[in-house]
């Protein structure tokens, strides 16, 4: 549905309500005191339907600044053109977890819009919201292919598992695309994975989506905003552009880019000065690319933090020392000194003075070693472990024993760092200097998860140089200094499955015609075949298989090798993409090889040079959804 007229800039100045419809704006007036910054300055933005990058502190309501205006509009403003039903917005999670709880936190607005548009009378449409991840049963995937709802909350990965599937289909109508916590993709081959994913959609849907961006921790903004946008047309390097030279004084903040930036008069710094160093390669390739436009609402201020750094030995030194073991009949060998012993009663004293409590650890191994130890001190369970290995059911079970006070503490590793609503944590505890300084940032800002509380946090050092890097984050984390963020660019290996995924299922293919059901009458044009599913046990071929025969003679789709590359070249990870390069990727897939010690790969594609397009070849589809993600 495109974009509902915004009001005039004097209105939308004075309320950031005044462009939603009155029943929005009168239950978000019934629910919240004010809006937050991030809402004041994005829902104008999101209103007129141009792409968004969100930055704003933990606890401030991010997630509805972005789903605020989608629910309006598909509750309170139907599509007047009649077009076929679909899913409309897609909500992108790093995390399956967070997932979970953001459709869980979406039935709070959803029922209350419902309930004020019954009060006044006024008509509105019950938005549906399908979740799909790797733990969604096989059930709720069939009726979203048969029923796709309005909103669909996904991971990177589920989500081009669905374009790659006959399920692709249902995400034509998508218009708005919402990726939260975008920092943790960005840096890493699985964000390029996404960009690629995200190109896919908005060719399988033949328009231009709405893409919003949600983080806490992103630096600089404008690698982030390239990254989410995209480019609109790639342009080859031509030999009358200007040299490097020229490219470094004439460069800007976004070269050949229109990146709009509103920040509050107190936001933190988009870029520090050490950051805004770029090569002349880069500048080379930012020179030759227009980017689309992304408007970055620079809401970030720093965050409220009570942090210490406590070390329960009296000399670190001692933690390299050999303790010598008493001599007799039970002796041992020396062993070394361990800090656990000194820090498994202070970590339980800790706990013991707040209600809830998130202890972090850098793996899963020592989430359950510690959340055993910590037990086992107590005497009743008072800690539980979370991490990526539990399954589903067992994960919600733990957070909602948190939630409701049946534990006081959690043992997590990165599970918990991304935005995961664990309500009123009161201390959050590091064990060992965290990964990086925005991860700490997420993990104490589990803390006082709300608007201007303040985290506390406390930092246990595991040995002599990591109290060095824990002092070293606390500071950075007090000034607000970011580890910069740069997207790699042009992973083959990823684009090689990608290429294979979009081949084997082109974003414009013909919706392919269902497999007619033959009963047992039919089978006599078949004398070899059989009735699986009556008679498993019958000699002869089944029933699947004549299918499967059969559907192999129909022609399949070919991909112009040109709008490949194109379409590939329009994700920002890959927009710098030589020609030479991709045209390599086509010859591994397709059997062309440097030498014989490739010859027993199989070829996965057909390339036929003469008419320049590629074909899948038998296996290529399934070797696709098989072989999802880059994780």
């Amino acid at each position: 549905m495109p974009p509902r007229p915004p009001q005039s800039d004097s209105q939308t100045s004075i309320d950031p309500l005044a462009c939603f419809h009155p029943v929005t704006a009168e239950w978000f007036r019934a629910v919240f005191d004010a809006p937050t910054a991030p809402q004041r300055m994005g829902w104008p933005i999101i209103a007129r339907g141009e792409s968004a990058l969100i930055l704003a502190p933990t606890g401030t309501g991010k997630t509805l600044t972005a789903f605020l205006w989608c629910l309006d509009r598909l509750m309170l403003h139907p599509d007047p053109s009649g077009a076929k039903k679909g899913c409309r917005i897609v909500y992108v999670s790093p995390l399956k977890a967070l997932a979970v709880d953001v459709e869980r936190n979406l039935r709070s607005p959803l029922a209350g819009i419902a309930n004020m548009a019954r009060r006044r009378g006024i008509p509105f449409h019950d938005p549906l919201i399908s979740v799909r991840t790797g733990d969604t049963p096989q059930r709720e995937r069939a009726r979203f292919r048969r029923q796709p709802a309005d909103i669909l909350i996904t991971t990177p990965e589920s989500l081009y598992l669905l374009l790659t599937s006959q399920a692709a289909d249902a995400l034509r109508s998508v218009d708005t695309v919402i990726i939260d916590e975008i920092h943790a993709l960005v840096p890493t081959k699985r964000g390029a994975h996404l960009a690629l994913t995200l190109e896919r959609l908005q060719a399988l849907t033949q328009k231009p989506i709405q893409r919003i961006g949600l983080s806490a921790t992103q630096r600089p903004l404008e690698e982030v905003a390239r990254f989410l946008g995209g480019v609109e047309t790639p342009v080859e390097n031509t030999a009358g552009r200007k040299s490097s030279a020229e490219a470094i004084d004439s460069t800007s903040i976004s070269p050949s880019s229109k990146l709009q930036v509103d920040s509050l008069p107190n936001a933190a710094p988009l870029i520090p000065p050490e950051s805004t160093a770029w090569t002349t390669e880069e500048i080379a390739e930012q020179s030759a690319l227009l980017y689309r436009d992304v408007a970055v609402v620079n809401a970030s201020i720093l965050k409220r933090l009570k942090l210490k750094i406590e070390v329960p030995v009296e000399d670190m030194a001692r933690l390299t020392a050999m303790e010598e073991l008493p001599s007799g009949p039970a002796s041992q060998t020396p062993r070394r000194v361990s800090i656990w012993n000194a820090i498994h009663p202070r970590l339980l004293e800790l706990i013991r003075q707040r209600n809830s409590t998130i202890l972090f650890v850098n793996s899963r191994q020592v989430a359950e070693r510690l959340a055993g130890a910590l037990n086992d001190l107590a005497g009743e369970p008072i800690a539980r472990a979370h991490h990526g290995s539990l399954a589903s059911h067992q994960r919600s079970v733990i957070e909602e024993q948190l939630k409701a006070g049946q534990i006081k503490a959690l043992c997590a590793t990165s599970t918990l760092e991304l935005g995961i609503d664990m309500g009123a944590v009161d201390l959050v505890i590091q064990i060992e200097a965290p990964p990086s300084v925005a991860s700490g940032m997420q993990r104490i800002g589990r803390a006082g998860h709300s608007v201007d509380a303040v985290s506390e946090g406390v930092l246990f050092p595991k040995y002599r140089a990591d109290l060095v890097a824990c002092a070293a984050v606390t500071r950075a984390m007090h000034d607000g200094h970011i580890e910069s963020t740069r997207y790699p660019r042009n992973p083959l290996d990823v684009l090689a499955q990608q290429i294979v995924a979009i081949v084997a299922h082109p974003p414009n293919a013909p919706k392919p015609a269902r497999a007619k059901k033959m009963d047992a009458p039919s089978l006599r044009h078949f004398p070899g075949a059989r009735v699986a599913d009556r008679d498993p046990d019958a000699p002869g071929l089944a029933l699947a298989t004549w299918e499967g025969a059969a559907s192999a003679q129909e022609p399949k789709p070919e991909v112009p090798v040109d709008d490949l590359y194109a379409l590939v070249r329009r994700a920002a990870p890959f927009a710098g993409l030589t020609r030479a390069s991709f045209e390599g990727v086509l010859d591994l897939l397709s059997g062309r090889y440097p030498s014989d010690e490739f010859a027993e790969l199989r070829p996965r594609l057909t390339w036929e040079r003469v008419r320049n397009v590629v074909t899948a070849r038998d296996g290529a589809a399934r070797l696709a959804i098989l072989n999802a993600g880059t994780i």
